[in-house]
């Protein structure tokens, strides 16, 4: 019927349908599928000045799972980066925070402008559409904006770099704009500039803000033009300081005035020279040797090496003549140019003067400091250092002129003192560049011979060695008697086994005399104690039969072990002994002294 209940499921059919399945966990970073950080979140104590660099970020890895394949893994140690394996390094934050905090400023009540902007409405632009454009570039790629240049302004923060300093000096709206933009704004109140329009409205908005940029910005180059000059005296400096004292120089020019003097032998205009004009020292190189395989300045070099220098052919030796490379440096320098530098500076630094008393008495008095303070500071520094640097070209100049009077040096135009570190150098560079060549080639052929001698005397060494002949030790020497108490000590412990087989060894083919030795301890004992038996009888009284059976018993305790060699084993053996003792015993006529038989027992335990 319609509308009413549906009719049950027919009988064996298939059943219903399962209920609802839980929630799948959410993926990694969240059902946004937002990137989990792999670094911890940092708060800054103090509002940190910003570094402009663009963030890369690396996502968590999910967890494993078991039936993974293994070509992902490898695929993920492909793309392994650096930035994976950096760890969190721990900082000094105190320090930190207090070196790259922004300054603090006092916060300044500013009269809320409530402008209505129509939505729809497009800025108003005065500007020219390409120097708009200019501008809206240059704060884009800076992210600079106005409050960042009231803080470089009014508290001198010197974070910005000379360059960026000057294009905004130079984007500063000229006095036609700034008049265009101040009538605009009066004219149309309600009506908005364009953001690079009102940029540089606001500059011109700050309080003397040319003349305090003007002072930073001479801040940020005074250093570097105060170096450039400083590296340029001090290389010259340097070089004539070489040129005057060193004393490789010396014995290189002694060693050229003694060539010189022999080639030019007999000749009166050359011979017995006391100097040669430096004019010569290029052309050394020019002169050859009768079989064009060397010149003489390959050859001075080689002498002076050979004399002079105590580290030829190692790491340690040192070039007797200045640097090439500074010598040439030398050439470029001029000390006018220098003093016109040191005067340029010197008008800057006074400018700048004018322009921080300027702030100073017309600024308004929360304007005034840090700016004031921390500019009187440099000023009275750069003072002593612009001193100091002109002091430092006078120097120079005189080292200079001291110099070519040192090596007699006579300019082909002008005077001595209207001379140029051009016209002395020049000769300079060429002999210098030469000689070092020469010099390193030398240098590397010494250590070549040096290293080839070092393997000479290795090998000398490892012969002499193979030809050594080891000395065997006597028979009766030291160790030989060491050994044998060694092995009379291992045999006194033997088993009896061992004395067995020693006594089987002696009766198959050792002589008498040796057998003694192969004996065991009991064997002695036994030996020792029948003597002493026949020593205390009478000489011609036998041996009492109990005795002879005593030693007999205790001969069978030895062993009962038979031999298949020789007639009969160990009881027999001692058998025939006790019959020869007897036999000796019997031939004596009388008894020996007694001190010589107490002797003779100690001489036996011995």
């Amino acid at each position: 019927m319609p509308g009413g209940a549906p009719p049950p499921p027919p009988m064996g059919g298939a059943p219903p349908p399962p209920g609802p399945q839980p929630w799948a966990p959410p993926p990694t970073g969240g059902w946004d599928n937002k990137p989990v950080c792999r670094r911890p979140e940092i708060k800054p104590k103090s509002n940190m000045k910003p570094l402009y660099w663009t963030r890369i970020q690396i996502p968590v890895a999910p967890t494993p799972v078991a039936a993974q394949d293994t070509n992902n893994e490898t695929e993920k140690e492909k793309e392994k980066v650096i930035w994976e394996d950096l760890d969190d390094v721990p900082i000094e934050e105190e320090e930190f925070d207090d070196l790259f905090s922004r300054a603090v400023t006092k916060p300044k009540k500013k009269e809320e402008k409530k402008v209505v902007k129509p939505k729809a409405e497009k800025p108003a632009s005065i500007l020219d559409s390409k120097r708009s454009q200019n501008v809206g570039i240059f704060i884009k790629s800076t992210h600079i904006d106005v409050a960042r240049m009231e803080e470089v302004v009014y508290n001198f923060e010197l974070s910005l770099e000379s360059e960026v300093l000057t294009q905004i000096q130079e984007i500063q709206a000229t006095p036609d704009e700034l008049a265009q933009l101040k009538a605009h704004v009066e004219a149309f109140p309600d009506k908005a500039l364009d953001y690079p329009d009102q940029f540089v409205l606001d500059l011109a908005g700050l309080s003397f803000f040319n003349d305090r940029i003007t002072c930073i910005m001479f801040q940020t180059k005074f250093g570097d033009s105060v170096s450039e000059i400083e590296i340029r005296l001090n290389n010259i400096r340097s070089c004539c300081d070489f040129l005057t004292t060193s004393q490789s120089m010396k014995s290189m020019f002694a060693v050229t005035l003694a060539c010189g003097n022999y080639m030019n032998g007999g000749n009166r205009q050359r011979g017995q020279a006391d100097g040669f004009v430096i004019d010569i020292l290029p052309k050394i190189k020019d002169v050859k040797s009768k079989d064009n395989t060397m010149n003489l300045l390959a050859y001075i070099v080689r002498f002076c090496i050979v004399k002079y220098d105590e580290n030829k052919g190692t790491p340690e030796a040192a070039l007797p003549v200045p640097e090439p490379s500074d010598v040439e440096k030398c050439q470029h320098i001029d000390f006018e140019t220098e003093r016109l530098q040191c005067d340029k500076v010197r008008k800057e630094l006074e400018k700048a003067k004018r322009n921080t008393l300027k702030v100073f008495e017309n600024s308004p008095e929360d304007l005034k400091e840090p700016f004031n303070k921390k500019m009187t500071e440099f000023l009275e520094s750069a003072e002593v250092q612009l001193k100091e640097l002109t002091d430092l070209v006078e120097d120079c100049s005189s080292k200079f002129i001291d110099c070519m009077k040192f090596y007699k040096f006579v300019p082909k135009k002008g005077k001595l003192i209207d001379a140029k570190p051009e016209d002395f150098f020049c000769m300079w560079y060429p002999f210098c560049d030469d000689y070092k060549n020469l010099w390193k080639k030398e240098q590397v052929r010494l250590q070549k011979e040096l290293l080839k001698i070092e393997r000479q005397k290795l090998k000398i060494k490892k012969e002499s060695l193979q030809n050594v002949e080891v000395k065997k030790t006597p028979a009766g020497g030291l160790k030989d008697k060491l050994l044998r108490r060694k092995l009379t000590k291992t045999s006194s412990v033997a088993a009896p086994t061992d004395i067995i087989l020693e006594n089987k060894d002696s009766e198959k083919g050792a002589t008498p005399k040796a057998e003694p030795e192969k004996e065991g301890l009991k064997a002695k004992l036994l030996r020792r104690k029948n003597k002493k038996a026949s020593d205390s009888a009478p000489p011609e009284s036998p041996i009492p039969e109990s005795k002879a059976e005593y030693m007999n018993n205790e001969s069978e305790t030895l062993t009962e072990t038979p031999t298949s060699i020789g007639g009969g084993g160990l009881k027999a053996k001692l058998q025939r002994r006790k019959n020869k003792q007897a036999s000796e015993l019997a031939a004596q006529e009388a008894p020996r002294p007694e001190n010589n038989q107490t002797e003779e027992v100690e001489q036996e335990e011995y």
